[in-house]
């Protein structure tokens, strides 16, 4: 099953090279697309996709504040900000609000294509990790001796008969 890739970008020029980048990919699919910040709060709670990619200076609501609502909303989901406004100031802002990862517009297709892959390792070995506690619980509940397990309460040991007998 491929990696669910949602994007937000004002422009549909951006959208559409995005797309094309991302579907060049074959283990990666766009599952949809959003023009502003409100729109893709929406869209990652219905679509729940693997990465959100967004754009930092969208009407309506502007990246960051997105990021802060969706990082909020569904913890841990990767938010990579795709931005021609890098700055130390605006990555610092990102950051603060769950973006994972910032990348320029300015940069290579390449560079973004290198961050995307690191930010779905990252989200799949969580989701390995995740998968891995709850098996490791499952099999811990397996093994509870039989005496601690709740409803064995009513049953007793031939010693705790012998005390509990009149004399």
């Amino acid at each position: 099953m491929p990696f669910r890739i949602l994007i937000a970008d004002d422009h549909p020029a951006i959208r559409k090279v995005l797309r094309s980048l991302i579907e060049s990919h074959a283990d990666w699919e766009v599952c949809g697309e959003a023009e502003n910040g409100f729109e893709v709060l929406g869209k990652a709670g219905e679509l729940r996709p693997d990465l959100v990619i967004l754009d930092l200076a969208m009407p309506v609501m502007d990246g960051i504040r997105a990021a802060r609502e969706i990082s909020t909303t569904i913890p841990g989901l990767p938010i990579l900000m795709h931005t021609m406004h890098g700055s130390p100031a605006v990555n610092l802002e990102a950051k603060k609000a769950g973006v994972t990862k910032v990348v320029s517009k300015g940069e290579s297709g390449d560079e973004l294509i290198s961050a995307i892959e690191s930010l779905l390792d990252v989200g799949q070995a969580k989701t390995v990790a995740e998968t891995s506690a709850r098996i490791a619980e499952t099999v811990m509940e397996l093994k509870t001796p039989e005496a601690e397990k709740p409803g064995d309460l009513g049953t007793s040991t031939p010693k705790e008969e012998k005390l509990s007998e009149p004399d």
